[in-house]
């Protein structure tokens, strides 16, 4: 009964925030450079597109979204899995049938809550990598601050063979940004790192906005691979 009880002042408490950023008429617009070294390896479109709906994998703290890949099927061929499985399963899958395998859509969450903004990466194509990199997230005590703000995160996230990694995350807040030569206030630039020991595995840049979440968000990742994201439009009132 207790259990039953915490579970629903958890959903009540969900439904009450405002969740402008996953409202279902919205589409964020992004355009995505994969890079592996100094080479680009795609340059795609990618869009997010809120459900209206709870995650079904979490459905008490994560609101369902998402992602519609334009995957560059050309230049994917070049791609280089970094786990030996996964790039003899992309080979293996070209010789037979002439043509990659690529996802075009994925249903994932994310939260937009008192405590944080969060989204689940995509994690589909030559994006799997970052199913293993830090999260890209900002805690909402940061929005409060004026000055710079340093944390660590307290969600866990899993590198190769299990190993658990520690997440820091730096945030500045920066006035008067501009986003498509408009001024859309305040964005925070966040500045994250995952660690195991003292070794920095992956990390990340990335300028937030209330409205307009992730403006931009630029990976580094292991084997010198660079994903860089950037929110090219925001599409409202979508039936």
């Amino acid at each position: 009964m207790k259990k039953q009880l915490l579970i629903l002042l958890t959903l009540i408490t969900l439904s009450t925030y405002s969740q402008n950023y996953f409202d279902k008429t919205k589409e964020y617009h992004y355009q995505v450079v994969y890079l592996s070294g100094d080479d680009t390896l795609t340059n795609e479109k990618m869009i997010l597109k809120p459900l209206g709906r709870r995650w079904g994998f979490q459905p008490w703290q994560q609101v369902a979204f998402k992602y519609f890949y334009f995957p560059d099927s050309i230049n994917f061929i070049n791609y280089v899995d970094p786990e030996p499985f996964f790039d003899e399963k992309n080979k293996s899958y070209i010789e037979k049938k002439g043509e990659p395998r690529l996802s075009i859509k994925e249903t994932t969450g994310g939260v937009d809550d008192s405590i944080e903004f969060f989204l689940h990466p995509p994690r589909r194509n030559q994006y799997r990598m970052l199913s293993t990199a830090i999260y890209p997230t900002i805690m909402k005590q940061a929005l409060s601050s004026d000055t710079i703000m340093k944390y660590q995160s307290n969600l866990t996230t899993y590198g190769a063979n299990g190993v658990v990694y520690k997440m820091m995350y730096k945030t500045i807040p920066i006035h008067h940004y501009k986003f498509n030569n408009e001024d859309i206030g305040t964005c925070w630039k966040i500045i994250g790192e995952s660690f195991v020991g003292d070794e920095v595995q992956t990390s990340f840049v990335s300028f937030y906005n209330v409205e307009y979440g992730f403006i931009k968000l630029y990976y580094t990742l292991e084997n010198e691979v660079k994903i860089n994201f950037d929110l090219i439009e925001v599409k409202k009132d979508l039936i």
